[in-house]
């Protein structure tokens, strides 16, 4: 799915893909589509996958599964690099500067929950470590 959003973005900016006729490209189909993938993704995992601080069905703060935690990060990090390049920050009704917001909020969250385990956060993956790093500037 990532590598799908940023493919995506690759090509529209190499190819200089045409706005759609309301000048927007996230109206063109192809842009819905992998919208519509992105925000469907997290509600997918089965029941026992839905946990990444407890796999299964045992509630534990000192397991983590660093691959399913990752696999939940992943959705957000592909919203924000979906909707970067459309960003207007001075209409706050833009549906892309929400989604990023979104994105950044769910990728926070998700890190303050790993953080107030003892599971120590440098054993996440390296993509996680820099992505959470990046939105949390105190």
């Amino acid at each position: 799915m990532f590598g799908r959003v940023t493919d995506y973005n690759s090509r529209v900016n190499i190819q200089n893909v045409p706005l759609s006729a309301a000048g927007d490209r996230r109206l063109a189909r192809d842009f819905q589509e992998l919208d519509a993938l992105v925000k469907s993704f997290s509600p997918t995992f089965p029941h026992g996958y839905r946990n990444y601080l407890a796999p299964g069905d045992t509630a534990s703060l000192t397991n983590v599964d660093t691959d399913l935690y990752l696999a939940h990060i992943i959705p957000y990090a592909a919203m924000i690099t979906l909707h970067s390049p459309h960003l207007n920050v001075t209409d706050p009704e833009c549906a892309s500067v929400a989604a990023c917001i979104t994105g950044s909020r769910q990728i926070i969250d998700a890190y303050y929950l790993i953080a107030a385990t003892s599971f120590d956060i440098t054993r996440l993956h390296p993509f996680i470590v820099v992505s959470s790093f990046l939105l949390y500037q105190p």
